[in-house]
């Protein structure tokens, strides 16, 4: 039922997005151990592609919380474990925690109020490097009750949703 709710919510709020460092803590942060990989490598500005590349990936587990602590240090983090360490989607291991990015559609208050209507909301999230007060730049994270295990589930449950 959850999966069926994100899958339409996201889809609403990527069509309101096609037409038009500070963390924060959802409504439902979860304490759960859930899996992630982690790079040790510090930024203070958004890394370019080449940065992005040279990333080296370590599988971890931790709360929501330390998700949020390790994106607020300026380290990159990614939602999966894969195998060899390299993040690529036919390499995934498993992934519970889901990321939406907002890149500038729809404010946090948007965001939040069409999760409502749904009753649904995030377990938590963070600006990202480009926000401004002008623009608002964010990622929203989603505990999924289960760790999803095939490459293609995952990668269906995010990128399948794009607006028209």
């Amino acid at each position: 039922m959850f999966l069926a709710n994100f899958r339409y919510i996201y889809a609403a709020i990527m069509k309101k997005i096609a037409k038009n460092d500070e963390t924060l803590q959802g409504k439902n942060p979860s304490n759960e151990t859930l899996p992630f990989s982690v790079d040790t490598t510090v930024f203070t500005k958004k890394p370019t592609q080449k940065e992005i590349e040279q990333l080296r990936w370590h599988p971890t587990s931790g709360s929501i919380l330390d998700v949020l602590k390790h994106a607020a240090s300026g380290r990159a983090f990614t939602c999966g474990v894969f195998h060899d360490n390299h993040r690529k989607s036919e390499k995934l291991i498993k992934q519970q925690i889901f990321a939406v990015d907002f890149d500038g559609g729809m404010t946090l208050k948007e965001a939040e109020a069409i999760l409502k209507e749904y009753n649904l909301s995030y377990n938590g999230g963070y600006y990202s490097f480009s926000h401004s007060y002008k623009v608002e730049k964010f990622r929203l994270l989603f505990v999924f009750d289960g760790e999803v295990h095939d490459h293609i589930v995952a990668k269906e449950i995010l990128s399948g949703y794009s607006a028209p």
